[in-house]
């Protein structure tokens, strides 16, 4: 089969990607590759709530903990399975996440005794060095990548192919017609990493936002923001402040740590993941890949591996 797919981000990569290994064609077409897409702002570690999110979500992220378990023994591939923390300062209760995943209490002595929570050993993706390797990963493998193109219209775009794979993210608002997508507004502060800063993830949440620690081997990414229906581009220095601020509760190292960059995304926010066959266009099968929210990464290479499915499904 020779596919399209539109959309460059980490859900247009990791589809192609799977659909290259089953033999087909694929072309992708995007605005914008990496390092300027929103994957590439992501605070890339996967997320155990995805697992709590249905059980659709519950498959494609544990497909993707076994992709990304696979990927880490690539050293050029950017992961690593590290410790991660999720916080809290609410009365708490470990979720049950199944079998799949081993729940662990917090480390003895690790956080001040006002903090609750879990541990557990998942994927760290180092966004800067994952995103370049899978974009060249999907090129090995004989995918054709073309960006600075935007897409009008599902229909044009199908001309020629056997299938199209919409993985537009927020672009789908448009191009599929879908009201429900809601950009969710990220900022980030990247700074350089203290001597001795500990490999693991910290993620906490609180009444006065979120926050999360993300080691990586360039820098450290400090966050986060939730800005709903929001789309400014543009980093707010008192945003920037605050999440150092929090960040600091837990490393006061980071306080004073040099800032390399700061950073914004628009995250494809919506109620559900669509991720379904669409009403044919001329003919040609099109399945809609898109509305992961803050937790693409997590969902890849599942929802990747489902497109894979449903275009054999279409096929046979």
């Amino acid at each position: 089969m020779k596919a399209l797919i539109i959309g460059g981000g980490v859900i247009g990569l990791t589809t192609a990607a799977r659909l290259l290994e089953a033999g087909h064609a694929v072309s992708i077409v995007a605005r914008d590759i990496t390092p300027e897409t929103t994957s590439d702002v992501a605070a890339a570690f996967w997320s155990p709530g995805a697992l709590l999110g249905g059980p659709a979500a519950r498959a494609w992220a544990l497909e993707s903990f076994r992709a990304f378990e696979g990927l880490a023994t690539i050293p050029e591939a950017g992961i690593a399975i590290v410790d991660q923390h999720t916080l809290t300062d609410e009365p708490f209760v470990a979720p049950g996440l199944g079998p799949e995943v081993l729940v662990r209490d917090l480390p003895p002595g690790r956080f001040d005794p006002r903090w609750r929570g879990f541990t557990i050993a998942a994927p760290r993706i180092d966004v800067p060095v994952y995103m370049p390797w899978l974009l060249a990963h999907v090129r090995g493998l004989g995918g054709d990548v073309r960006s600075g193109e935007a897409m009008t219209s599902l229909e044009d775009a199908s001309a020629g192919y056997g299938a199209v794979v919409n993985c537009t993210g927020l672009g789908a608002a448009s191009l599929a017609g879908d009201q429900g997508m809601t950009p969710i507004r990220g900022q980030v502060v990247l700074v350089r990493r203290p001597a001795g800063l500990p490999d693991d993830v910290v993620h906490a949440e609180t009444n006065a936002g979120t926050s999360y620690i993300v080691p990586r081997s360039g820098d450290v990414l400090l966050g986060g923001v939730y800005g709903y229906g929001e789309i400014s581009l543009d980093p707010v220095p008192a945003t920037a402040e605050a999440i150092i601020n929090r960040c600091a509760a837990f490393y006061p190292e980071l306080r004073t740590a040099e800032v390399l960059r700061h950073r914004v995304g628009l995250r494809p926010g919506r109620q559900t993941v669509r991720l379904q066959k669409g009403q044919p266009a001329n003919g040609t099968p099109i399945v809609h890949n898109y509305g992961h929210g803050s937790i693409g990464h997590t969902l890849s290479w599942g929802c990747a591996a489902e497109v894979r499915r449903l275009l054999t499904t279409s096929a046979n």
